[in-house]
C-alpha cells in the first residue's frame, strides 16, 4: 500500500528521516506527495513536527522551498509552507515567507510545481484531484538539485506515522 514511515524513540534534538531524489532539475517541473494515515503525537519541547515534501535548489544560499503538514510546539496542526536560506557569510539557515493554514490533514497530497522562476505550493484532500494553491515562492532560474520527503521532530516526545503512498516527480528535463 505504500511506504509506513514512523519516527519515534529517538535523540532529545531534532530528528528527521527521509528520502531524496537527487537529479538536477533544468525545467519547469512537479512533484507530488500521496499520503494518508497520518498521526502526530505532540512535543513537549521545541518546534514541532512535520511531513514535508521539498525542492532544494544549487543557487548560493542553498535555498529550500516546503510544504507541509505540521503540528508547532503548542499542539496546533497546520497545513504549511515555507522557504529556507542559508546565509553565505555564516552558513546559519533562515525562514522566509512561511505560510500557514490552520487544521490537521492526516491525508491527501502535498504538490511542488515549478513554473519558470516561480515555486507553486499546493495541496489536494484525499480522493480529490482538485489540488488548492495554497502559497508561491520566487525561484529565479538556479536548478533544483533534490526533491525530498522527511519527517521530522524537535524532541523525543513527539512522534509521527504516515504512510507514504506515492512520490511523483514530473519533469522535461532531468540531469544524471
Amino acid at each position: 500500500d505504500g511506504l509506513r514511515a514512523v519516527l519515534n524513540q529517538a535523540s532529545p534534538e531534532s530528528t528527521f528521516a527521509g528520502l531524496s531524489w537527487n537529479k538536477l532539475i533544468t525545467s519547469d517541473c512537479e512533484a507530488t506527495l500521496d499520503f494518508s494515515d497520518a498521526v502526530f503525537t505532540p512535543v513537549k519541547e521545541g518546534w514541532g513536527q512535520s511531513l514535508e515534501l521539498a525542492f532544494l535548489f544549487d543557487d548560493a544560499t542553498e535555498s529550500n522551498i516546503q510544504c507541509e503538514i505540521s503540528m508547532d510546539g503548542k499542539g496546533n496542526p497546520r497545513l504549511q509552507s515555507l522557504m529556507r536560506r542559508k546565509s553565505v557569510a555564516t552558513g546559519d539557515a533562515t525562514y522566509h515567507n512561511i505560510i500557514t493554514k490552520p487544521g490537521m490533514k492526516t491525508a491527501g497530497q502535498l504538490r511542488l510545481v515549478r513554473q519558470r522562476d516561480q515555486i507553486y505550493c499546493l495541496f489536494a484532500e484525499a480522493g480529490s484531484d482538485k489540488f488548492e494553491v495554497f502559497s508561491q515562492y520566487p525561484a529565479g532560474n538556479a536548478r533544483i538539485k533534490e526533491v525530498s520527503v522527511f519527517s521530522k521532530r524537535s524532541d523525543t516526545q513527539g512522534t509521527i506515522a504516515v504512510l507514504l503512498k506515492s512520490l511523483t516527480v514530473k519533469a522535461s528535463t532531468a540531469v544524471p
